[in-house]
């Protein structure tokens, strides 16, 4: 008969979710009960189905649920105020042997812990590596990363190098590296001091005093900004991922680039070994502020062309982050090194602290007005400023940091004045009494594009912001009377009148016009190869006019269809008559962008320009 036994907060090597948290492991002959710590957002609901089992490690022999203390099953049960509540699970008993156990939920991606330990700790001296495993932090005012440790890796100068060994070597712990790249070995002596800190020692040189703590204000070094922001190189991110474990159910992670004047992407596959190190190669322009995709979840990270960043990634921070269901829950523990990571620290403060709650914008779409909503979202603005000048204090030396976090907030607002006008035609249509959404934005809502980076190139640094902010500038509103677009209707059409009227030519065939008719023919006459912008109804009125004549004309007028498809234009000539249209409509934007933005053909302007000319040459056949 198994004796009672008792694990208190067993550990763990791997799980895919933290909102159900075991927290003790009751063992006896009759049962196996599983004491959980539920965490998740007040007032949602989790749900327990009986669906999930233990399974034993070594075997694969499952056990499975007989019942549960302190929650319904089959049930949504809804958080208490605090976020946190308590229950037990009831399993079949283990077999005395058994030591490490999956716990197992099918019917739910976070619900999976492996290799339980069920042994308990015994008093016995650890392994040295457990006195120094962690992130190692310089204790000056930089609070730089020098040192990572974990179980199988090592990080230091901005490399990643294997564990070969470790010893005591009197009070201090002896650790022999493997450099993964070039094979060379250093050997590190490390001092742990009575106050958590660490003396480390590398290859007998540069020993220094190192701390566990990451402090949220660090200093950074002066730079004069940038004297070469276009230039072509590879660049390197790699790192290690703490908690990583492929059962996760991902062996890769993703970069998203994208060119913003092509308009292409180019998704970047991250490689992630199973000792949770990853890297990746990849070509870059100039500077970006670029995320990279791990389990659902964007890390922000800033680099250079030619630069090598090494990133820390934790992986119970990122489970926080999920469980939270915030998308800027805050990562603490993420961790740079290398020439950029001060700035790659910036960034990831700018996306967490400098954003917006679009669940406010959703519900202001519906109730205000444009120029309401411009009022209603100044708070925030105020509040982006607010925070934007407190971080140029503390990165002031750096006029890159500088830029960055003032084109940080500049993008933000812009981006969120011009995505409050989507969607606005569409609850229109499908609201016709609200009066508010029958209000449009006129050219004041968009004198905010005059504190708009609109001809500072650094803004390019911002890869996401400004490709959003870029697409929903070319797109704004008050270009749309180029293209037809004016009323949330939609009912205007843009088209090219034939050079040849039909009218005209049934005049010419002796046909007689009435009055009506006459009038319409010489409109088309005097429109005859332009483009132009008519509403719907406009021309539903004139097919009034014109509907039997065009019935009794019928010869005629197949006559008139085939003599156009013989003289029409060659392919040459549709694609000339394209591009001139292009550029037409892009002068008539010059025209409306100068009477709102300050300066003629900003550089963001010159880049939305390009997009379009371009796409306009990609579908021509014959150049």
């Amino acid at each position: 008969m198994l004796p009672a036994q008792t694990i208190d907060n067993p550990s763990f090597k791997a799980r895919t979710g933290s909102r159900s948290n075991i927290t003790r492991i009751e063992r006896t002959s009759e049962s196996t009960r599983l004491y959980i710590h539920a965490i998740f957002r007040p007032h949602w609901w989790i749900r327990e189905d009986g669906d999930n089992y233990l399974e034993d490690a070594v075997t694969g022999k499952r056990f499975f649920f007989k019942g549960a203390e302190g929650i319904e099953l089959k049930k949504e049960v809804y958080m208490p105020a605090s976020g946190e509540m308590d229950y037990v699970l009831i399993f079949d008993p283990l077999p005395k042997e058994t030591q490490i156990i999956h716990y197992l939920d099918p019917s739910s991606s976070e619900g999976n812990t492996y290799d339980i330990n069920l042994v308990p700790p015994k008093k016995k001296k650890t392994s040295p590596l457990e006195s120094i495993k962690g992130n190692w932090y310089k204790t000056d005012s930089s609070n730089a990363w020098e040192y990572g440790i974990y179980d199988s890796l090592t990080i230091m100068n901005n490399r990643i190098y294997v564990n070969q060994s470790i010893r005591k070597k009197g009070k201090r712990i002896e650790m022999v590296v493997k450099d993964k790249k070039d094979g060379n070995t250093s050997t590190l002596l490390i001092s742990p001091q009575k106050d958590g800190s660490c003396q480390i020692q590398v290859n007998g040189t540069g020993e220094g005093i190192y701390t566990r703590q990451l402090r949220p204000i660090r200093t950074i070094a002066a730079d004069t900004g940038y004297s070469d922001f276009f230039h072509t190189d590879t660049t390197y991110l790699q790192g290690y991922i703490n908690g990583y474990d492929s059962r996760l159910g991902f062996e890769t992670g993703l970069i998203y680039f994208s060119n913003k004047i092509n308009r292409k992407d180019y998704p970047t596959v991250v490689q992630i070994h199973p000792d949770g190190s990853f890297e990746c190669k990849f070509i870059i322009h100039h500077p970006i502020s670029q995320s990279i995709t791990i389990g659902n979840n964007w890390l922000p990270f800033y680099i250079e062309p030619g630069q090598t960043l090494t990133m820390y990634i934790d992986w119970e921070d990122l489970l926080a982050r999920s469980r939270a269901r915030d998308r800027n829950f805050p990562i603490k523990n993420t961790a740079y090194m290398g020439p950029s990571a001060s700035l790659s620290y910036l960034a990831k403060d700018c996306n967490s602290l400098i954003s917006y709650n679009y669940e406010d914008m959703y519900k202001s779409q519906k109730e205000l007005t444009p120029n309401q909503y411009k009022e209603h979202i100044q708070p925030f603005i105020s509040q982006w400023e607010h925070i934007a000048d407190s971080l140029i204090q503390i990165y002031q030396p750096s006029k890159k940091a500088v830029r960055q976090i003032e084109n940080k907030v500049k993008l933000t607002t812009g981006t969120v004045l011009y995505e409050f006008l989507l969607n606005r035609d569409y609850y229109a249509k499908e609201d016709t009494t609200n009066k508010a959404l029958k209000v449009q934005a006129d050219n004041t809502y968009f004198s905010f594009l005059n504190d708009m980076p609109l001809n500072d190139i650094t803004a390019l640094i911002e890869s996401s912001d400004c490709s959003i902010f870029i697409n929903r500038f070319e797109y704004m509103d008050p270009f749309r009377e180029t293209y037809g677009s004016t009323t949330p209707q939609g009912n205007y059409i843009t088209s090219t009148y034939p050079k040849k009227p039909i009218l005209s030519f049934l005049k010419e065939k002796g046909v007689k016009l009435n009055a009506d008719q006459e009038t319409i023919r010489k409109r088309h006459e005097s429109l005859a190869g332009k483009k132009v912008t008519i509403s719907l109804k406009e021309i539903e009125e004139e097919n009034k006019k014109l509907g039997k004549l065009y019935e009794d004309e019928k010869g005629l007028i197949d006559e008139y269809f085939t003599l156009q498809e013989q003289i029409e234009e060659s392919q040459e000539d549709r694609d000339k008559s394209k591009v001139e249209d292009q550029l037409e409509e892009l002068h008539r934007k010059d025209s409306i962008l100068a009477s709102l933005y300050k300066e003629p053909n900003p550089l963001l302007w010159q880049v939305a320009k390009i997009r379009a000319l371009r796409y306009s040459l990609q579908s021509i056949s014959t150049k």
